[in-house]
């Protein structure tokens, strides 16, 4: 038997426990940092919107003026999914809050105000 060691995605603590399991059979993990946003979690998701690095495309790829149909085609989610991402996304950047999770630094730096492409 091979133990993994289990990370929280969002903090990347290993104080990691168990916490139950999905309606589907997958094992879900508690994350006991107090400081993290992310507490519970599942290791690999049964829908890929739900990734980090898809969110992270879905915000590039609109920034080099694809369009939702298209960038839900390319990646295999839903229309749904890619608008509302779009809006979480344009919502934390009008606000100021932390962007850093979707704009990789060779696309647009931080610092700049990002339009939404016409």
């Amino acid at each position: 038997m091979v133990l993994l060691p289990v990370q929280c995605p969002k903090c990347q603590s290993i104080d990691i426990v168990k916490y139950g399991k999905t309606s589907k059979g997958k094992q879900r993990f508690y994350c006991k940092n107090k400081e993290c946003s992310c507490h519970t979690f599942i290791l690999k998701p049964a829908y890929r919107g739900w990734l980090p690095e898809v969110k992270q495309q879905i915000v590039e790829m609109n920034l080099k003026g694809k369009s939702i149909r298209d960038i839900a085609r390319i990646l295999g989610i839903s229309t749904t999914t890619v608008s509302n991402e779009l809006k979480n996304f344009y919502r934390c950047q009008s606000i100021g809050n932390d962007t850093e999770m979707y704009v990789n630094s060779d696309i647009a730096p931080l610092s700049t105000k990002l339009e939404k492409p016409g």
